[in-house]
């Protein structure tokens, strides 16, 4: 069977109302889409034997990391990282696949951090958490 992967080039990250694409991403790991667990299993009665029993409790977003080319001049520019964490507000952002599916959700810039390496280009990674739900759609 001929495998279905398709090539991650072209994925975008876009900030703010109305979406805007945040330039220069090199690399970008979306959030994991994580659920508590609650062990649920009764000591006694109904249970023939000793397997554990769980229900799904709260789901979270967890967190997005990336890095971008840093320029400096963005630093303080509206729809940059460093700006919206200088903001500390809730926005939107929206990750879209080269296949055209995307993911909308309401986050805040919880990290941006530039690096100037001597012998690289300057970059930033950040990190964005993830609040509310995440909605899934072309």
């Amino acid at each position: 069977m001929a495998s279905s992967a398709i090539s991650a080039y072209g994925t975008t990250l876009k900030m703010g109302s109305p979406l805007t694409e945040i330039p220069d991403i090199t690399e970008l790991t979306p959030p994991p889409l994580e659920r508590s667990m609650h062990v649920v299993t009764p000591h006694v009665g109904g249970v023939t034997e000793p397997w554990e029993e769980q229900i799904g409790g709260i789901r979270r977003g967890g967190e997005i990391s990336g890095t971008q080319n840093y320029k400096p001049t963005r630093d303080d520019v509206a729809g940059g990282l460093a700006f919206q964490y200088a903001t500390a507000d809730k926005t939107d952002f929206q990750i879209e696949y080269p296949d055209g599916r995307k993911w909308t959700f309401k986050g805040f810039v919880s990290q941006y951090q530039p690096s100037a390496p001597v012998d690289g280009p300057l970059t930033a990674s950040f990190s964005i958490t993830v609040t509310e739900s995440v909605s899934f759609g072309a």
